[in-house]
């Protein structure tokens, strides 16, 4: 029951893979657009594949049957290397044998009858050496159809097979050796099989006999018999299992003229009776073979007793050991079924053979018997046997017995199995692999069908042009995509085309068509205006236009040159290729996206062009142009630089890439890209693909050297211009002030930090540019600041590394050492220039530390304050004062003292090794301006709150006014004074910014403290009013008033001359107010504050001052209606100068911003 479970289950299992392979093949189908049959089509294929294939195993296994004998015949190795000559000689001597008895066979006039191989039957018989295997078929009497086989004669042995040829039957006889069990010769046992097994594959043998000797039964040695029937048993399994049959066996017992009485016994039957078959049939093929065998024995033993007594009654003398004979015989049932139970015991190992008979006979009689049935007895009876060859009890056997059976054979169960599961496997993969092989040619077919009517979905008809250029690139474009899905579909042909080839000839028929579309929208048209062009360019073809052709041209070229090499369209996609911009030449109106489909359209024209000859008159064709652009500008090659400037990937040096506030514009300092080092490797690689592309390179070559002369001095030039652009002071502190309000603290205070490292926009920029011109060194393009900039490098990788001495000391044994990895233009300088490098290198440590202590001033303005403090206070001189700035300038110059040298452009390497220094001087400046402004606003600006403007200037710039406390205080080392003015102090070329208009501010200030008095007189003449001529009326009085502590002090003019001396003091006197009477209107106006006297003496200092209406607004109105338009008030002055200059130099009040602060 369990085992039917487990079947069922295991079917279940396969049906579900089954249909889980189905399921997934069905959506594969659906995802791949492909007809949902085809899944089964793909099933029945993977079916018919495994079923063919364990087919072909079976096949396969069966028909080698060398190595099935191998497994079955367990080889003795031993046993093979004891003998390998006599075997091997034996071996051949069966083979040669085999092969002549089958040729005579074959020749033999059974062939009238049908193949002779199986006309007759065939018998193997088989047994031990010495049971009377030949005896017994030669004791038949049967006559042999071919004598002359040389079969053995007498008691010779059979070597290996001797073939006897009867009417009815063919026996094979063996030899005795190959059932000899462990000592039999296993490669003549094994040659023997192979050559049984492929002589008749349909029916090998109709049936075995097995000799037993009748003289071993008889004594009673069961287990040596049962041994000899377990020798026999494997030999009988082997048999089995190569011929793939179960043939009936017939025990056959020899030598029975050994059995006590046998001879004596059959003397008294007749010859009819002796060719009988003496033994048993087993109709019911009784699988127990020993019980069997007891009961032939019991059997036949009865029927000689009865017989024995038919005897008896002739009244004939019977010998007495005839008498026993029949008790004799029947001791030999023991030996028998021993043997049987050796040779026919079932078990679960082998399949039991069919035990067809029992059968007794004697060829051969000689010898002494001895009676077994007395043997126990004290009457001992022995009998000595007559020597002759009288046949007994063997004729029919072999004429009758054997050849009725010939059509018991039988396929023994493995057998059976393979040839159903064979047949099955076969009939199912033969099925499978007929609806395989028609299902390919339907998808064959339909994907044939498929893969143009894919394409035919955008074109059913090969498209028309229309003669404008955009249009037609763009729908040649989109034919050349629908060819390659084409060509893609037929790449990817997984199945077999069965014949089916219309999509591939479709594809060659499109790309022909796809190629005269090509050129005739295209490339005929482009290539015959770039002749036209080119025949029109001369030396003052601008180097842009000429690089672009030249480009063009080259890289056409060498992509010709590649497809006439054999390399792949992929291989070609990788080389530089020509540029789309000549579709312009065609329409000038084209997009760019649209021209730059000409690079595809060309190279797949060019790649499907199976037209080799055309392709190489054109490279022809292409080259001539090509020489004729190189020779137009003579040996000048230029023009390289504006291509390279044009080329994509290529960016120039700018500001940006060192200032990230930086904003660049077109035209500001830049390197150009043809100036770099990618710049240059991209010209040496196009001079190369130009090289290339020239049948004769020598075109090029001279100007090459000489194009490398001048672009070295131009690629020098350029950096040093870019430098000089780099150290535009001027400019790059306007740009830090412009952008000071947009930039907050936070950003100006992260790049003054990275100032104070090495790792700078200065140094990085100087570190870029030895990079940039380090293959310039020693040159003559490059000049002294190169040689700098390359040490500067060196240096500064030193200076950043810990213990310069120290590395130095572990890099090398020896001075030359150390020289060898420092100096890097002269690997074996001398000492004394070694000694300068490392005393430059300390220098740059003492450089970075006064850096690194400038960070600790830049968190604060107070900080910043203090440091500028310490830089501009003391002697005039800053490189004495105590100041990290002083140590760097200081260093710097110390390093210049080293290193310099009169060279060109040396001062740029100074410059960019002080900018880091500057900037820092810059921003800690302008901190600290904004925390003397403060200061300001604290001492000065809150002190003077609420005094009176009389009192001002006393607050100001009297003996302890604010101000002076001011400039002798907080800001004293920022401020210089000479006789005329103040001005601010300058350190290492920067000054703190203080606005101008507070030096001015005090200036001032200190000359109105030396013209400030108690108490002024000035002498007022007052004089006749006059108006303009067309006016209605005149002034009748103009009236005068100012007021002081002491009382208003006044003077009226009534258009008659007088004069009033006015005292005025700055603490005692206060506004003035000055009235134009007219008849019907009064003007007034009024002067105010302390400073209102000194007002009007400025106004009336010529003598004369002249009132328009837009002076009084009040009464604007009024005066019109008089039509005044003019008022002339005349006062001549009396010692007003220094009351007026006081009021000019003096300042009225304290500025409220005295620096550039940017917060």
């Amino acid at each position: 029951m369990g085992k039917i479970i487990w079947t069922a289950v295991k079917i279940l299992l396969v049906l579900a893979l089954l249909a889980a392979i189905g399921v997934g093949l069905y959506f594969l189908c659906l995802h791949l657009g492909w007809p949902t049959w085809m899944a089964a089509v793909i099933l029945l294929s993977l079916l018919a594949v495994i079923t063919g294939a364990l087919f072909i195993r079976k096949l396969i296994n069966r028909r080698r049957q060398e190595g099935f004998i191998k497994q079955v015949v367990e080889q003795d190795e031993a046993g093979l290397r004891s003998g390998p000559v006599f075997e091997s000689r034996q071996t051949l001597d069966l083979a040669q044998r085999w092969e002549e008895a089958v040729d005579t066979l074959k020749r033999s006039h059974l062939k009238k009858l049908g193949n002779p191989l199986y006309v007759l039957p065939h018998y193997l018989v088989i047994g031990g050496p010495g049971t009377g295997k030949t005896a017994a078929i030669r004791g038949s009497r049967l006559p042999s159809a071919f004598p002359d086989l040389g079969h053995p004669a007498g008691d010779v042995a059979t070597r290996n097979c001797d073939w006897w040829f009867f009417e009815k039957a063919i026996v094979l006889d063996t030899t005795g050796r190959y059932c000899q069990g462990p000592g039999a010769p296993r490669e003549e046992w094994k040659k023997f099989l192979t050559l049984l097994s492929n002589y008749r594959r349909k029916e090998p043998v109709n049936g075995l006999v097995v000799t037993v000797p009748a003289d071993k039964l008889g004594h009673r040695n069961t287990d040596e018999m049962e041994m000899y029937g377990r020798n026999l048993r494997q030999v009988i399994d082997q048999l089995m299992r190569v011929l793939g049959a179960k043939f009936p066996v017939y025990v056959l017992v020899t030598r029975l003229d050994q059995v006590h009485g046998m001879t004596a016994f059959g003397g008294l039957l007749s010859w009819k009776a002796l060719k009988q078959a003496m033994g048993e049939l087993n109709h019911k093929l009784e699988r127990d073979a020993p019980l069997f065998a007891g009961q032939a024995v019991d059997a036949v033993a009865k029927r000689l007793k009865e017989l024995r007594l038919l005897l008896l009654a002739r009244q004939e003398p019977v010998p007495p050991e005839a008498l026993l004979f029949p008790e004799e015989f029947a001791e030999l049932k023991n030996g028998l079924q021993a043997f049987m139970r050796g040779a026919f015991q079932e078990n679960p190992y082998q399949e039991a053979p069919t035990l067809r008979g029992v059968f007794f006979g004697s060829a051969e009689q000689d010898g002494v018997t001895k009676s077994a049935a007395l043997a126990q007895s004290e009457v001992a009876a022995e009998a000595v046997v007559e020597k002759g060859d009288r046949s007994y009890f063997l004729h029919d056997f072999w004429n009758e017995v054997l050849p009725r059976d010939r059509y018991l054979v039988t396929p023994i169960r493995e057998f059976i199995r393979w040839r159903r599961s064979t047949r099955d496997l076969g009939l199912i993969a033969t099925a499978a692999l007929v609806v395989f092989i028609s299902g390919l040619f339907a998808a064959s077919a339909l994907k044939n069908y498929n893969a143009i009517e894919s394409f035919k979905v955008k074109f059913v008809e090969p498209p028309a042009l229309s003669g404008r250029a955009t249009e037609d690139m763009i729908l040649v474009d989109s034919f050349r995509k629908e060819i390659i899905g084409l060509e893609k579909s037929n790449r990817n042909w997984w199945l077999p085309r069965m014949g089916f080839n219309q999509s591939r000839e479709e594809e060659e028929r499109l790309k022909a068509i796809y190629i005269r579309l090509v050129h005739e929208s295209l490339l005929d048209r482009v290539d015959a205006e770039m002749e036209a062009r080119i025949s029109e360019f001369d030396a003052t073809t601008p180097d842009v236009v000429l690089g672009d052709y030249i480009s063009h041209l080259v890289h056409r070229l060498n992509i010709i040159k590649a497809r006439l090499a054999g390399l792949s369209i992929e291989e070609q996609k990788k080389l530089p290729q020509p540029s789309g911009a000549v579709a312009l030449l065609i329409d000038k109106t084209m997009l760019p996206t649209v021209a730059g489909l000409y690079n595809d359209l060309y190279l797949y024209e060019l790649n499907w062009n199976p037209d080799q000859a055309g392709l190489s008159r054109k490279k022809d064709q292409l080259e001539f142009w090509l020489v004729r652009l190189l020779q137009l500008k003579g040996d000048n090659l230029e023009w390289l630089v504006a291509w390279a400037d044009k080329e994509p990937g290529l960016v120039p040096v700018t500001m940006s890439q060192f200032w990230e506030d930086k904003i660049d514009t077109d035209h500001g300092p830049r390197v150009s890209p043809a100036f770099t080092l990618a710049g240059m490797a991209r010209i040496e690689e196009f001079i190369a693909r130009v090289e290339k592309a020239l049948d004769d390179p020598a075109v090029v070559k001279e100007r090459k050297e000489l194009f490398a002369g001048w672009y070295g001095r131009q690629y020098a030039g350029a950096w040093a211009n870019f430098a000089g652009d780099f150290l535009d002071d001027e400019d790059r502190l306007r740009q830090l002030q412009e952008n000071a309000a947009a930039r907050s603290r936070s950003q100006w205070q992260a790049l003054a930090i990275k100032m104070t490292t090495f790792d700078n926009p200065y140094y990085n920029f100087m570190v870029r540019a030895s990079d940039e011109l380090a293959h310039l060194k020693g040159s003559e393009a490059a000049g002294s600041w190169l040689k700098l900039m390359v040490d500067f490098k060196a240096m500064r990788s030193q200076v950043e590394s810990q213990g310069f001495v120290q590395q130095a000391a572990s890099m090398a044994g020896s001075v030359k050492q150390v020289a060898e990895n420092t100096i890097m233009e002269n690997p074996t300088a001398p000492k004394r220039e070694l000694d300068v490098h490392m005393k430059a290198v300390k220098e740059l440590q003492v450089l970075q530390k006064s850096l690194t202590d400038i960070a600790a001033s830049l968190d604060s303005p107070e900080h910043s304050l203090q440091a500028s403090v310490a830089l501009f206070s003391g002697s005039s001189n800053p490189s004495l004062a105590n100041s990290p700035f002083s140590e760097g300038y200081t260093s710097i110059e110390r390093t210049r003292a080293l290193l310099g040298s009169p060279g060109a452009n040396e001062e740029l390497f100074w410059q960019l090794l002080r900018g880091p220094l500057d900037h820092l001087l810059f921003y800690t400046t302008h901190q600290a301006a904004c925390a003397l402004q403060k200061t300001w606003e604290e001492k000065v600006l809150a002190e003077i709150q609420g005094v009176p403007d009389a009192s001002m200037q006393a607050a100001l710039f009297g003996e302890n006014g604010v101000v002076w406390k001011f400039t002798k205080g907080p800001a004293e080392p920022f401020l210089s004074r000479d006789q005329k003015s103040f001005t601010n102090r300058s350190a290492y070329g920067q000054r703190l910014p203080i606005l101008p208009e507070f030096l001015a501010f005090l200036t001032d200030g200190a000359v109105g403290r030396h013209l400030l008095k108690k108490e002024y007189e000035v002498a007022l003449e007052a004089l006749p009013t006059d108006v303009n001529p067309e006016a209605n009326a005149k002034p009748q009085s103009v009236i005068v008033e100012m007021t002081c502590s002491n009382g208003v002090q006044r003077i009226e003019n009534y258009n008659f001359p007088v004069i009033r001396v006015f005292k005025w003091s700055p603490e005692a006197c206060g506004d003035v107010k000055m009235t134009i009477n007219f008849r019907d209107v009064s003007l007034t106006r009024t002067y105010m504050h302390y400073s209102g006297f000194p007002q009007f003496l400025a106004e009336f200092r010529t003598g004369i001052r002249v009132f328009t209406r837009a002076d009084f607004p009040i009464s604007s109105g009024e005066l019109e209606k008089l039509n005044v338009d003019q008022i002339m008030v005349r006062m001549k002055l009396t010692n007003h100068e220094p009351l007026i200059e006081l009021i000019e130099r003096t300042p009225l009040g304290a500025p409220q911003k005295i620096t550039a602060c940017w917060e």
